[in-house]
């Protein structure tokens, strides 16, 4: 198996973990008709597709360090402003579990991008070789 389908899997499983344990949390806390669980499966679905295209784009990038850290930041600028559109059209038209959703989401932010830091590492010293 390559390394970047490696890189893929290990990322679907991570956070389909993380979305099951939000999900699991928010039925527990909130009760089973709560809107937040209708949301948790797109967000985790956000965090692959985009985990996804990163390292596919990154991974086709290889040979060149300038154009690698180039489209690593502005794939990284890209995911970040899709996050914060997605985050203010949540809290603007659900206010009620707004704090409950941006905090799951900031949990699903800081673990996707631990992830994603270490695998770009992991990616980049295979350029470097």
């Amino acid at each position: 198996m390559k390394p970047t389908t490696k890189v893929i899997w290990a990322l679907t499983i991570l956070m389909t973990v993380v979305s099951t344990g939000a999900y699991a949390y928010v039925a527990h806390s909130y009760g089973n008709d709560c809107p937040l669980l209708k949301v948790i499966p797109f967000m985790s679905a956000f965090f692959v597709l985009f985990g996804t295209l990163t390292i596919i784009s990154l991974d086709s990038l290889k040979g060149d360090g300038q154009k690698y850290m180039r489209a690593f930041m502005v794939l990284t600028a890209i995911k970040f402003f899709s996050a914060l559109i997605g985050c203010v059209l949540y809290v603007v038209f659900n206010r009620e579990f707004a704090v409950p959703f941006l905090v799951i989401f900031l949990v699903y932010y800081v673990i996707y991008l631990v992830f994603e830091v270490f695998t770009s590492q992991k990616l980049n010293k295979g350029l470097t070789k």
